[in-house]
């Protein structure tokens, strides 16, 4: 028996320190928007970030694609000392919004994104770049982006894991959808 399949929308997001990226797609995969908006500068932290966050939550291609999204998948900053608690508190407002906005998402570890996309979790950026290049044709102009479109193809292999590899399915199956 064959299963029909709604188009699923999908957003995905890197919060970097100087950019964050973004890509909203459907499955499969056909000219996914990948796009990005200035998060702060890295010297002076919290005065680009404020900005940021109000950019987020009111741009007009933006609105859209988190309205429409079926899923959004955050790729979880790393904390490290200085920027990186900056970064997990701006994750915590993406998910105290998403929430409010009655949206599923999941967090994603670096190490998971890298696995699902190279089949390596210690993958170098550049092999990311490589194999989004490779296996849909993919560029983009910041590596935010690149991991923000892995992003959203992870969020395809949730909603339809059967379209995928066993071994994108196996890299994935620890996480957990929260709402």
């Amino acid at each position: 028996m064959n299963r029909v399949y709604k188009e699923q929308r999908v957003l995905g997001i890197d919060i970097g320190f100087e950019t964050t990226g973004m890509c909203y797609s459907s499955y499969p995969i056909n000219k996914p928007l990948i796009y990005r908006l200035e998060t702060g500068d890295k010297r002076t932290k919290w005065p680009g970030y404020k900005k940021f966050v109000s950019e987020f939550f009111c741009n007009e291609v933006n609105i859209p694609n988190i309205i429409n999204s079926d899923l959004i998948i955050i790729e979880k900053p790393f904390n490290v000392p200085g920027h990186g608690k900056v970064l997990i508190e701006l994750l915590g407002i993406f998910k105290r919004e998403f929430v409010l906005w009655n949206k599923s998402f999941v967090e994603v570890p670096q190490k998971t994104l890298k696995k699902f996309a190279t089949d390596n979790g210690n993958a170098k950026k550049s092999e990311m770049v490589k194999r989004a290049l490779k296996e849909y044709q993919v560029e983009a102009e910041t590596e935010d982006e690149i991991d923000a479109f892995w992003a959203s193809l992870l969020g395809h292999c949730i909603l339809q894991p059967e379209k995928f590899s066993k071994a994108r399915q196996e890299s994935i199956k620890k996480l957990v959808i929260l709402r």
